[in-house]
């Protein structure tokens, strides 16, 4: 079953689930994956990437924001 990715979800969790999200993640500015990050909500990956939350999750759930 393919996750639902959500402001909640870690990246951690999108990333055991998905893991060609790998190269996007990388691709918007998440320079590493390590024990602190893979912790971090999607929502706080936006806020550290400057981006919209809800738009951030819809891309990487492959869909339109």
């Amino acid at each position: 079953m393919k996750l639902k990715i959500t402001p909640d979800t870690t990246v951690g969790q999108a990333l055991s689930a998905e893991p060609r999200l790998y190269g996007a993640l990388l691709a918007l500015g998440l320079c590493c994956v390590d024990e602190n990050t893979v912790m971090w909500t999607m929502g706080r990956l936006a806020d550290e990437l400057g981006v919209d939350a809800e738009g951030l999750c819809s891309a990487l759930n492959g869909q339109k924001p």
